[in-house]
């Protein structure tokens, strides 16, 4: 037997459903947890390529248009050393965001290290 009053035992249920419906809308909001791409970008710092290179797959698949995660997938699979993937990766971004500045940087680095260069540009063009 409680000695609360009925009213008042009302009042706590009804504060206690609403404090649970908080933390159920708390724990999924974006800023409550950490987002899928900071999630791969700390692997990514911490060395973890294979993890991070996954993630960051599943976030280009997800998202096409999101340039650093492309960015990151590429240099991941360049850091575990599958360079082929990783110049795929690479050229991905010169078609999918042609007009982005940062993206001069990267035709560099393809003209340098690519050894199919003039193949992929030219297949790239179209």
């Amino acid at each position: 037997y409680s000695i609360m009053p009925v009213s008042n035992r009302l009042k706590f249920s009804a504060f206690a459903r609403c404090l649970a419906a908080s933390a159920l809308v708390f724990a999924s909001c974006p800023s409550a947890m950490a987002t899928p791409m900071e999630d791969a970008a700390r692997a990514f710092n911490k060395g973890q390529f294979n993890k991070a290179s996954e993630a960051f797959r599943a976030i280009v698949d997800a998202d096409s248009k999101n340039f650093s995660a492309h960015c990151y997938l590429a240099a991941s699979l360049s850091k575990l050393g599958r360079d082929n993937e990783a110049f795929d990766a690479y050229w991905v971004i010169l078609k999918r965001f042609p007009d982005l500045p940062q993206t001069s940087g990267i035709r560099t680095y393809l003209y340098k290290h690519d050894p199919n260069f003039s193949k992929n540009a030219a297949r790239n063009a179209s």
